[in-house]
This record gives structure tokens, C-alpha cells and sequence, in this order.
């Protein structure tokens, strides 16, 4: 059986596929098989991945019969998969050479955590870097803004450990669904990390999902269920009133004595003395610092043009 199985979800890829595909090919760490499921594309991918299959025998090629969607062929992948640790990529992404080599050694060094992924370099509508911190305490946090926690296309995770929690990605959540599953591999217990090396080229082009109200209304959602497990005492509620403060990347418009319940609450989160998942307190409270300073600055513009 093979170390590390990588599941491979494929759509309508063809433009990127080659490139991604090669770049697991080059990969320092040889003991690894390759899943490409195919998601019923209507284009030439089926035709690349059945290529792969039969040139490289570590390379195995199933189709849906009808489109399913990422989440359900993750899921797939996760079922099929032979190897002890299960690696994530996407279409269009691109692997660094020592990826899974510096994964796999983490986790052997490792025990006690279940989930690794890593740092990315975007690049083609935009370049730069995209960091996340490397400790589970700090990964931890970062579930309450949704954002700099875990990047799913770069992945590595036990397959024991999801089979012992039995964890999976939800397709009701589509494009959210990788932080509902991280969010949920919290719940069971799992420990995180991330290596501090760049180990993907991740693409920025016009064909990615955007953020539209759905996928920000499944979000929150996600989110409320980390209100819920970092802040046990507050009732639902309260949930409720405090959870649109923290949507960073896409603040809603509220009614003034909607931002005002939720500011009452917002002191209360921050003298919380528990840490019921070992997630960074400090970490925890500036991101709340930082959510009750904007939405307070913007009480006061209003108040300053009234």
C-alpha cells in the first residue's frame, strides 16, 4: 500500500491539469498514489486523466457518473484511498517539489496531529504570498475570522483520523465545505499545522468561485458552530446578534441597534477565561479587539454626520 494517497477532483480542468499533474509526478517523496476522479467534465479531462492512468501506475482514474461537486468527490477520494495519510490538491494548482516529503516527515515526528497543510505563493491574476501561522493554538483562532487557519489544497490528514470520527465534507456547504470540515475535525479533537515552507503555486484566475451571499450565508453558519464551541455560555441568541460583527471580509449592513447588542456582547468574549479546544486566547481576543473597534468607528461616523 502506498504512504500517501493524493485525491485529485477534477471538472472542466484541462487548461491547468497537465501542469498540476506533473507537478505531483516531480515530487521528491515517491511513495504516493495519484486519485483522479473526474467529475463528470464536458471537456477533454477525462481524456488527460485516463492518459495519466495508463502511462504511471500510481495513478488511478475513477468518473462520477453525473456531476457531484468538490465535496462529494473529496469524499470519494477519501473512501477509495489507500494510503496512511491522505493529501489534497486542486485542479489548477501547482505542488512544490518537497511538499509531501516535508508532510509525511512531519507526521511520522508527529503523533499527535491529524492535520498538516502548509504556506502558498499565489500567482497569476495576483502574486504574493499567502501566510497562515504554524501552531495549532494560533490555526485554531483563525476558525472564528474563517480566514488564515488551514489552506485545503495544500492538506495532508490521517486517514485513521477521519475514519475513527467519521468526517467528511459536506456538500450542502459547496465551496465552503473544507472549513466546516476543519471546524468539525476541531470538534473531534484533532490538532493542527502547518509547515512554514512555501509548498504550492495556488492560482488566482477568473474561473474560481467567488464569495457570492450563498456561500457567505453557509459561512456563517460555520462560524456560529465556532461561537458556539469557543463561548459555550452565550445562548443562541446572543449567537446570533454577536456573529455578523465578525464577518471581516464581507461586513453586512447592519441597523444601528443590531451593531449595538452585538458591541455589549463583545467584552463579554474577550474576559472569557476558557480555551475549550487549546485555541489561542490572545489570538482569539485581538481578532475580537479588532471587529469591535470597526464596528465602533463606524457608529461614530454615523453619529458625526447626524
Amino acid at each position: 500500500m502506498p504512504k500517501v494517497s493524493v485525491i485529485l477532483p477534477v471538472y472542466n480542468g484541462s487548461a491547468y491539469l497537465v501542469e498540476c499533474i506533473e507537478s505531483l509526478l516531480q515530487q521528491n517523496f515517491k511513495d504516493f498514489e495519484i486519485l483522479l476522479i473526474d467529475d463528470y467534465s464536458t471537456d477533454n479531462s477525462r481524456d488527460i486523466c485516463e492518459a495519466y492512468s495508463t502511462r504511471d501506475k500510481r495513478i488511478r482514474f475513477f468518473q462520477n457518473s453525473v456531476n457531484q461537486g468538490t465535496a462529494s468527490t473529496t469524499n470519494l477520494g477519501h473512501r477509495l484511498a489507500q494510503g496512511k495519510y491522505i493529501a489534497h490538491a486542486d485542479q489548477d494548482d501547482i505542488s512544490k517539489p518537497q511538499r509531501l516529503a516535508g508532510q509525511v516527515a512531519f507526521l511520522n515526528r508527529n503523533p499527535e496531529i491529524c492535520m498538516i497543510s502548509g504556506q502558498m505563493q499565489a500567482f497569476g491574476l495576483k502574486n504574493g504570498s499567502l501566510g497562515i501561522p504554524q501552531q495549532d493554538p494560533e490555526i485554531k483562532s483563525n476558525f472564528l475570522p474563517a480566514m488564515h487557519n488551514l489552506f485545503n489544497p495544500t492538506a495532508m490528514i490521517r486517514k485513521s483520523f477521519l475514519e475513527e470520527n467519521s468526517l467528511y465534507f459536506n456538500p450542502n456547504q459547496k465551496g465552503a465545505a473544507d472549513y466546516g470540515f476543519f471546524v468539525n475535525a476541531m470538534c473531534s479533537g484533532g490538532k493542527f499545522a502547518n509547515l512554514p515552507e512555501v509548498i504550492l503555486s495556488y492560482r488566482l484566475h477568473g474561473q474560481q468561485q467567488s464569495g457570492d451571499k450563498a456561500l457567505q450565508a453557509i459561512t456563517s453558519r460555520i462560524r456560529s458552530q465556532v461561537i458556539n464551541e469557543f463561548f459555550p455560555e452565550l445562548n443562541q441568541l446572543e449567537v446570533a446578534q454577536v456573529e455578523p460583527l465578525l464577518r471581516w471580509l464581507a461586513p453586512p449592513a447592519l441597523h444601528r441597534s443590531d451593531v449595538e447588542a452585538g458591541l455589549e456582547l463583545l467584552p463579554r468574549l474577550m474576559a472569557a477565561k476558557i480555551s475549550k479546544h487549546g485555541e489561542s486566547r490572545e489570538q482569539r481576543n485581538g481578532f475580537l479587539k479588532a471587529c469591535q473597534q470597526r464596528w465602533s468607528d463606524g457608529l461614530t461616523q454615523l453619529q458625526t454626520k447626524a
